[in-house]
């Protein structure tokens, strides 16, 4: 119940184990004495034996309690203070100088000493001396309280075995604490010692004047290999650092004496042109300045960077090679445009002449053609139309990639409804259904976020065109605080395995028999999606209809 309490700092716990024993010590031995004491024979002072187990017991119980609920400081000075003051009240009270109890004195003083420290047991030494020689003075003077007790010479020797009985204790304690440090310590130092021999780091000890005092086995490859000689106990450690550096090398070990971490890196040339780069560290050794000396490590970092090397070397010729073929593509670039404006013009003059022959020869002699000629100029005209709106796709494709974003708050269902207008008039006559939901105003370039509306409203309205009850729906819904717009149909859907494909251009789930187009819509809609740093992906299944969704950030 009374057990000390457990702390994660070591010097505290130390303190509060040696509360809890020599508030033990004080009460047991005392107790033991005085009560033995009583059943040998009946002192006339007996009341006065049993008031004084009472307060010594008294003040180890306060003891007990500070410490155990936390108080070790406190406690550490309620235990020899208020025996102190109870040995001078009974000296002042109980005939003075010629007390036995005055022997306690001397277990008070090792008391403060383990618990309090060095210093303050001298202090608590000078005052047990200090009120002794008062009691003496007033002695003399007959100044103290009248004391008619007789003690016979047992009642003197059991008197006088509580101290000593003390003291004995204290000094069994004491010797056990320090054996069991020694042995510790011993544990410790062996076990540190093979860290260091195992370790690739190299360790050196050095005391406060600089001497080198222990070091472990890659240390001393180290001094061999990089300083070409040899390294013993007593060294001076400014004698290892190079002549170039030796101001700064014993600058920075007093910063570190003075309670600064110090870490550097240093190279060496090896006569063979190879170069070995280590990283020196140093750090004080010892809790509170001034500190006992330096701990020095020395770390091999000649892979390390060597390999950050050749990492900048390689970093280096990749950004030549990115910039290289980022020249090379900007100039195939550059040639793509003219090659798709030249393409494109000389691929529709030809087409508006085929066009216009095809017309003039349906209209001119038609008299002459019979039914099947008729229908053969009709597919010529249907094939250019296909083949000058494949163009138009095309260069409208390239336009999106190069433009510039122009970013401005669009109010999207304004441009949603001018959009479906278009597409109503396109398709007047349809039966379709399009429910427009609520849209947002959100930031994008207006011309190209219109082609977007415009392929995905028109692709939908296409691929719903042949089921009984064809209907689209746009709107938005929000999502981790970003808005996703959508546009379903109910048309013919698609399977998912092929999605892949949607967005790559010429790529078609469907053929052109069973519905038109170049397959370029959805390869620009998600081009201009990107540009705008967004995302657009599909959900369909096959003869349900099918959903394409989308974000612009």
């Amino acid at each position: 119940m009374l057990s000390p309490p457990f702390y994660t700092d070591r010097q505290k716990n130390f303190q509060s184990e040696f509360v809890f024993k020599l508030s033990c010590i004080w009460v047991i031995v005392n107790t033991a004495v005085m009560v033995s004491g009583m059943l040998i024979y009946t002192p006339a002072s007996f009341w006065r034996w049993i008031l004084n187990i009472l307060i010594v017991a008294a003040i180890g119980l306060i003891s007990l309690i500070l410490n155990r609920i936390g108080h070790t400081k406190i406690a550490s000075y309620v235990l020899p203070g208020f025996l102190f003051i109870h040995i001078l009240r009974l000296t002042y009270t109980g005939g003075g100088t010629s007390l036995p109890g005055i022997m306690a004195y001397v277990p008070i003083v090792l008391t403060t000493g383990f618990l309090l420290g060095r210093n303050k047991g001298l202090v608590m030494a000078f005052l047990c001396i200090a009120a002794t020689f008062g009691i003496a003075s007033l002695e003399v003077q007959n100044l103290l309280p009248e004391f008619n007790f007789s003690r016979s010479p047992i009642g003197r020797a059991i008197a006088l075995s509580q101290p000593v009985f003390i003291t004995a204790a204290i000094q069994f304690f004491a010797a056990a604490h320090i054996e069991n440090a020694y042995r510790e310590l011993g544990i410790s130092e062996s076990n540190l010692q093979a860290i260091m021999s195992t370790t690739d780091v190299g360790y050196l000890l050095v005391d406060a004047q600089k001497k080198i005092i222990s070091f472990n086995k890659a240390s001393i490859d180290f001094v061999e290999r990089e300083l070409n000689t040899t390294l013993k106990v007593g060294d001076d450690l400014a004698s290892f650092f190079r002549k170039e550096r030796l101001e700064e090398g014993v600058k920075m070990a007093d910063d570190a004496l003075s309670g600064n971490k110090i870490s550097y890196e240093v190279s060496n040339a090896q006569p063979d042109g190879i170069i070995n780069y280590y990283r020196i560290n140093m750090a004080p050794v010892g809790i509170k300045a001034p500190f006992s000396g330096l701990l020095l490590g020395l770390t091999n970092i000649t892979g390390l960077k060597n390999a950050e090397n050749e990492i900048r070397s390689l970093n280096e010729t990749l950004e030549a090679k990115v910039e290289e073929r980022t020249a090379k593509l900007q100039e195939a670039n550059r040639q793509l445009e003219a090659f798709s404006y030249t393409v494109s013009n000389d691929l529709q003059a030809p087409l508006q002449v085929i066009n216009g022959y095809g017309n003039l020869l349906l209209h001119t002699q038609s008299a002459k053609l019979d039914r099947e000629g008729r229908d053969f100029l009709a597919i010529i005209g249907e094939k250019v139309n296909q083949m000058s709106q494949l163009i138009q796709d095309l260069l409208q494709f390239s336009k999106s990639g190069k433009s510039p974003l122009h970013l401005v708050e669009v109010n999207m269902k304004e441009m949603v409804e001018e959009v479906v207008n278009e597409i109503r008039l396109a398709n007047y006559g349809s039966k379709i259904t399009m429910k427009i939901g609520g849209l947002p105003t959100d930031k994008c370039d207006p011309v190209l976020m219109r082609q977007v509306w415009a392929n995905l409203i028109s692709n939908a309205v296409k691929f719903s065109g042949k089921v009984a009850m064809p209907s689209v729906e746009i709107g938005f819904e929000q999502r981790g605080g970003a808005n996703v717009y959508f546009v379903k149909d109910n048309g013919v859907g698609f399977d998912m395995a092929h999605a892949d494909k949607l967005f790559k251009v010429f790529n078609r789930l469907h053929s052109t028999e069973d519905f038109k187009g170049a397959g370029v819509g959805l390869a620009a809609a998600k081009q201009i999606i990107d540009k705008h740093g967004g995302k657009i992906w599909p959900y369909a299944r096959p003869n349900e209809g099918a959903s394409f969704y989308f974000t612009l950030s």
